[in-house]
């Protein structure tokens, strides 16, 4: 069987792309080749085109397809409208997968302009009241209609299958009216990661090993199990927080509730984005400067190990989570999470099971639930028990990939 992927990025971007990445050399151990087309004059990243067997710019995109002869497309990022209008075309079995609320947001967070309160409701005439048909664009400000993104929703609807990483995506995808029977929901999964970008060219090659590496998962579980990830509380209590720094990701609000808590408590800020500065100043206005640190953009080990130094892991987003990595990872390393519970967190979040919850943009709440755990022994204790206890297994690569494959026999043996 032959893939042929289609990404405007071929450069470890975000976690679209890292799922690529991830996704492809699995397939690979399972014998299924893969190709990749990604937008014309887009960076290329060496180590991240090697995984497959071959990775071109996209020109002609029929013309390409029809020379490379996939068995199926499977559509990611792809901003071109035209390309996908001639994709759509063509006979070629073609699944997309949606990795975040570009097609069903004018502003394509999922949060108000004014207020920045959450939203999930179904694309319509109230998105012009909060003005998210304004956005910023390379050249200042660009409108986005609601009459193109139903367009492009309606081209997107003739694909052959939807492939989304959570139950919410997948219900607002139908909410859209996307049909429902082919909408495959394949929960998203953790697995070593490495940073490419960060180590020499010589290392590049063992960096693709890595993410190969097999049972990783097990191994976290058994770990965690084993009770050999506890972090041994002191004096001082330990927040981590990871994620981009932008403002859908809600660090304004944790930092808000990191000055209603104790000085005994710290908090590590993993990431970086647009809105650093911002955060760097808010620490500072609010005199927590001190017990907050920022250590930027890290990969997998060295996340490892502030994950396991952490009593907690907070994860405070206001715009809609459409899976969120972060939690898994949090769980798997035996921690508790605090979480705003928006989105597609409810696939792995149990309310005052593994974790509490809080109100988006509510700081107070935020704290509260922080206080509850941090200065109650017998909640604390009860969270990391059920955690250890819990079952992980729809978050292991190989569910994931059992359901892609069993979707693209389903598709080839209907052409």
């Amino acid at each position: 069987m032959h893939i042929l992927w289609i990404n405007d990025h071929a450069d470890f971007t975000g976690g679209c792309e890292q799922y690529i990445y991830q996704t492809v050399i699995l397939l690979k151990a399972e014998g299924i080749e893969s190709s990749l087309l990604y937008r014309c004059g887009a960076p290329v990243n060496p180590a991240f085109t090697s995984v497959f067997n071959g990775a071109f710019p996209l020109v002609e995109a029929s013309q390409q397809i029809e020379k490379i002869a996939p068995d199926l497309l499977y559509i990611h990022r792809l901003e071109n409208i035209d390309t996908l209008k001639a994709i759509v075309l063509m006979t070629i079995k073609k699944i997309r997968f949606y990795h975040d609320h570009k097609l069903f947001c004018l502003r394509e967070h999922k949060y108000t302009t004014l207020g920045h309160h959450t939203c999930c409701r179904k694309v319509g005439a109230a998105c012009y009241a909060c003005l998210g048909f304004i956005n910023k664009g390379n050249k200042g400000f660009k409108i986005h209609t609601l009459g193109d993104l139903k367009l492009e929703m309606s081209i997107n609807r003739q694909l052959d299958y939807f492939v989304v990483g959570s139950d919410y995506m997948a219900e607002h995808l139908t909410l859209h009216n996307f049909p429902t029977d082919r909408i495959l929901t394949a929960p998203l999964y953790t697995a070593p990661t490495v940073n490419v970008t960060r180590v020499d060219k010589a290392q590049k090659v063992k960096a693709i090993d890595v993410v190969n590496e097999t049972g990783f998962l097990e191994r976290k579980i058994n770990k965690m199990r084993n009770g050999s990830v506890d972090h041994v509380r002191g004096d001082t209590q330990h927040l981590v927080f990871v994620g981009q720094l932008v403002r859908g990701k809600g660090l304004d609000t944790l930092l808000d509730a990191m000055g209603k808590l104790d000085d005994s408590v710290n908090l590590t800020v993993c990431g970086s984005g647009s809105m650093e500065h911002n955060y760097r100043d808010q620490t500072r206005k609010l005199g927590i400067e001190k017990r907050v640190e920022f250590v930027g953009q890290l990969n997998n080990s060295e996340l490892s190990y502030w994950y396991e130094r952490a009593d907690i892991v907070v994860i405070p987003a206001r715009a809609p989570e459409t899976f969120c990595l972060v939690g898994i990872e949090s769980l798997l390393h035996g921690k508790p999470v605090v979480t705003s519970n928006v989105g597609g967190m409810m696939d792995w979040f149990k309310p005052n099971y593994n974790g509490l919850s809080f109100t988006a943009n509510k700081s107070k709440e935020l704290a509260h639930a922080i206080r509850n755990i941090l200065f109650n022994k017998g909640v604390y204790s009860s969270l990391v028990e059920n955690i250890r206890s819990d079952n992980y297994d729809r978050f292991k690569p190989q569910h994931h990939l059992n359901l892609l494959t069993a979707m693209f026999s389903e598709l080839l043996e209907a052409s």
